[in-house]
């Protein structure tokens, strides 16, 4: 994502640009990351990201395929998380994907 300008800042507010607390906050796909608690009215299709799910958006981003492949996220952040990111995708491919109801529907 980095690499075609679409990596969403996830330490600091998009909108005021103070650090991220390590509290729940909001993703907002269209300022391009995450928004604190404060400035979260800046964009009313932002959605609300637990801070478990968001620091586990932190370690995929940061982190080379090799550390993520054997990380096991714990149940109650995983759908979360999978949601989060298709959110995300579909936002900026501006379609639904169909590939994760058809890996759902086959596994």
């Amino acid at each position: 994502m980095a690499v075609l300008g679409f990596r969403p800042e996830l330490n600091k507010c998009v909108a005021c640009g103070k650090k991220i607390e390590p509290v729940d906050q909001y993703f907002s796909p269209k300022l391009g990351g995450a928004l604190c608690p404060n400035c979260n009215a800046k964009d009313a299709q932002a959605w609300r990201v637990s801070m478990p799910a968001l620091k586990y958006f932190r370690f995929f981003q940061r982190s080379a395929y090799s550390q993520v492949r054997g990380r096991v996220i714990p149940p109650q952040v995983e759908p979360e998380l999978k949601a989060l990111l298709e959110r995300y995708f579909t936002y900026l491919l501006e379609y639904g994907l169909r590939t994760p109801k058809f890996i759902q529907a086959v596994s």
